[in-house]
């Protein structure tokens, strides 16, 4: 009768190094510390161009259905990255304004009908409640400092506001561009 080997357990040394002991085809792996903050870094790095890739996408020339689905796609990443909070790899990302910089890329492709169609939808599944409360998120947690801006652009849409906006834009000087 032969004796099964003793179970592998993942432990750390006093210098920090993680060992992870591998399946026996597989050679075993050893992260210091150091090792393991910069993978932190390579994904923050991956969900800013997974962000790019999203906004890239959702240019003046992609369908409506197309740039809803990219602002409903960086909406979630926020809420994720505003829900993990207590974690480094979030702090990155959430101080830095790329997030609501995509989003407001996102709107300025958008046609105010767009604008409007989505602002209007107040339904608990819709859009317009979820960038809501990605903005109480914000608050809460004093993140995404460029989210107001994102509300902004959709909740004057529309309104008394925007009319005379546009109304001053029309009777004042005018572009030759």
């Amino acid at each position: 009768m032969t004796e099964s080997p003793p179970a592998k357990h993942a432990r750390a040394n006093s210098a920090g190094d993680v060992h992870i002991p591998a399946h026996e085809t597989q050679k075993d792996t050893h992260l210091n510390v150091d090792q393991i903050k910069e993978s932190g870094g390579a994904v923050v790095e991956q969900i800013r161009r997974v962000m790019d890739d999203v906004v890239r996408h959702c240019g003046e020339h992609a369908s409506p259905q197309t740039r809803w689905n990219g602002l409903s796609v960086l909406r979630k990443i926020g809420k994720t990255l505003a829900l993990s909070r207590s974690s480094t790899l979030a702090a990155d990302v959430t101080w830095d304004p790329c997030l609501e910089d995509g989003m407001l890329e996102i709107l300025a492709s958008m046609s105010r009908e767009e604008k409007v169609a989505i602002r209007r939808d107040e339904r608990s599944k819709a859009l317009w409640p979820k960038l809501v409360e990605l903005d109480g998120l914000r608050q809460e947690q004093c993140i995404l400092e460029n989210m107001e801006k994102v509300l902004s652009e959709l909740d004057h849409v529309g309104t008394d506001q925007e009319v005379s906006e546009g109304e001053s834009d029309d009777h004042g000087s005018q572009s030759t561009d």
